[in-house]
């Protein structure tokens, strides 16, 4: 339905792709928060450019592996502020986590469990670099 001359559409509706503008904004400043940590030049991390994911769920996660001496990723769940989240030891693939929230990654796609135990399946969304 057309809207009428200064009309308001309704705040309900979302643009298609405002999710994944608000990610990749998001993507934006996790890569930038990586390159600012102050460590000395022999460890100094090496953030990769971001990763998108688009969930089973829904949901749309933002990634930045930062590779040094302690390797992590940063990870944004749905636009919310990052999680640092350390490697942790895996049989295959990267996981990474904090005893709350894991994220496990093989090859182009990821799997996202969530406090409370929750899981879905991501994917690597096209033209987004992978670890």
């Amino acid at each position: 339905m057309p809207l009428a001359v200064g009309s308001t559409p309704s705040l309900g509706r979302r643009r298609p792709n405002a999710g994944f503008t608000a990610v990749g904004a998001t993507a934006a400043a996790l890569l930038l928060a990586a390159c600012a940590e102050p460590v000395a030049d022999r460890d100094r991390p090496v953030a990769e450019r971001p990763t998108l994911y688009a969930c089973d769920d829904g949901t749309l996660a933002a990634t930045v592996f930062v590779d040094g001496r302690d390797p992590a990723v940063l990870l944004s769940v749905g636009g919310a502020p990052a999680l640092r989240l350390p490697q942790v030891e895996a049989a295959s693939g990267a996981r990474f986590g904090d005893g709350s929230t894991l994220f496990w990654v093989q090859g182009a796609e990821a799997m996202l469990e969530t406090p409370g135990g929750a899981r879905t399946t991501c994917t690597v969304q096209n033209g987004a670099g992978g670890s």
